[in-house]
């Protein structure tokens, strides 16, 4: 509200001691004028006593004057669109601009309400619906701004003339290729191989070897000593090496038995010669 609790006095004129005090009423909300005026006045003196028969008093009004919000606004309705499917397509929302930021807002809740910074309530009502492939515009059909007690104060705004459309749009579905018939490749008969007749190897016998006969060792004649007259020494037997025998692969080797050595018998000494006699 819209209110004024000053005045204007020519207070030269009081006489020294004395003071002037006045009320005044007066209140404004909505966009118009009323007068501003002086309920009550009092002159008085030092001591407070009401001197007011000394003076000739003219009162004058005032006026409170509110005028309509410069700040142009418009109202943008929601644009949509989407792939026919055969069922309407239509958007009910919409969005405020402001010419400035003198006024804000603030979305209230999702039926396009909002509330005003300065306190006021907006809505408004968006039409528009297309259901064929094409498009439609999404206009607003009606508004209003009121106060919390559901006063209507729309003509407090400025709007602009002519509001701004939102499009709504319907597209045609992608189109569905023609399948292209995949070309089926002719048969071809696979070639039966011909039956090879496959060799068979003649057996060959497996050679037996030939038994090779082991041969039997000689046996080396032991040599006698012949006795000498004169003492001679006994001669040491002398070792017969054992002959080898002569390897000879056979199929299975046959072990040739080590022939042990004969022992070679000691002859007795000879018999002292007899002194001849003196």
């Amino acid at each position: 509200a819209l209110t004024a609790s000053d005045f204007e006095a020519d207070r030269a004129l009081l006489l020294p001691g004395h003071s002037l005090t006045a009320e005044i009423q007066g209140s404004i909300t909505l966009v118009g004028s009323v007068p501003n005026r002086i309920e009550s006045f009092a002159i008085k003196d030092a001591d407070g006593n009401d001197v007011r028969e000394q003076y000739a008093v003219t009162l004058t009004d005032g006026e409170l004057t509110v005028d309509v919000n410069p700040v142009k606004i418009d109202i943008l309705p929601a644009s949509a669109r989407k792939v026919y499917d055969g069922t309407p397509l239509s958007d009910d929302r919409c969005t405020l601009w402001f010419e400035n930021t003198a006024i804000g807002v603030k979305k209230l809740k999702d039926d396009n309400t909002y509330e005003l910074s300065t306190g006021n309530i907006f809505e408004a009502v968006i039409t528009g619906s297309i259901t064929d492939i094409g498009t439609g515009e999404n206009i607003v059909s009606s508004y209003k701004i009121t106060t919390r007690n559901d006063t209507d104060v729309t003509h407090c705004y400025t709007f602009v003339k002519r509001f701004s459309t939102g499009t709504l749009e319907i597209t045609a579905p992608p189109a569905t290729p023609t399948p292209v018939p995949t070309a089926v490749p002719t048969a071809v008969p696979t070639a039966v191989p011909t039956a090879v007749p496959t060799a068979v190897p003649t057996a060959v016998p497996t050679p037996v070897p030939t038994a090779v006969p082991t041969p039997e060792p000689t046996a080396v004649p032991t040599p006698v000593p012949t006795a000498v007259p004169t003492a001679v020494p006994t001669p040491e037997p002398t070792a017969v090496p054992t002959p080898e025998p002569t390897a000879v692969p056979t199929p299975e080797p046959t072990a040739v038995p080590t022939p042990e050595p004969t022992d070679v018998p000691t002859p007795p000494p000879a018999p002292e010669a007899a002194e001849p006699a003196a």
